[in-house]
């Protein structure tokens, strides 16, 4: 498989791609568009070129290393249903941390405003009528 611009004279020296970095450009993206990810990804390692591939969340969620690790999570939420989320970031003590849903909007207001902050119920309920809260 030939590399764009490898036997280019146009491009033979960092240089000489600098100059005509324009049409360096033109030529890279034609010949990436002619190949894979894969292949792409193949002949960077081989070539030892620094490189990696992007790959969508849902190839994430399909390579084996990541199933095996148990990375992705299933948690119920009250208004998304079940749904399949990344885990935490790393495990601690061996575990990962448990898996905890995103909050609905409010959910937490008087856990808050009560046991942290300090306000009475009553003072909660006048909020409420006010629509404060």
């Amino acid at each position: 498989m030939e590399v764009a611009g490898v036997d280019d004279p146009r491009f033979k020296t960092r240089k000489d791609r600098e100059a005509r970095i324009d049409e360096f450009g033109v030529e890279i993206s034609r010949w990436t568009a002619a190949h894979s990810r894969d292949e792409i990804f193949k002949l960077c390692q081989e070539a030892r070129v620094p490189m990696g591939k992007v790959n969508r969340i849902d190839e994430i969620a399909a390579m084996e290393q990541v199933k095996a690790r148990g990375f992705f999570e299933e948690i119920e939420h009250p208004t998304a249903g079940r749904r399949r989320f990344p885990g935490g970031p790393a495990k601690f003590g061996g575990q990962w941390p448990p898996p905890r849903r995103a909050p609905l909007l409010g959910e937490h207001t008087a856990e808050i405003l009560t046991g942290e902050l300090g306000y009475a119920a009553a003072e909660l309920a006048t909020l409420a009528e006010m629509g404060v809260i």
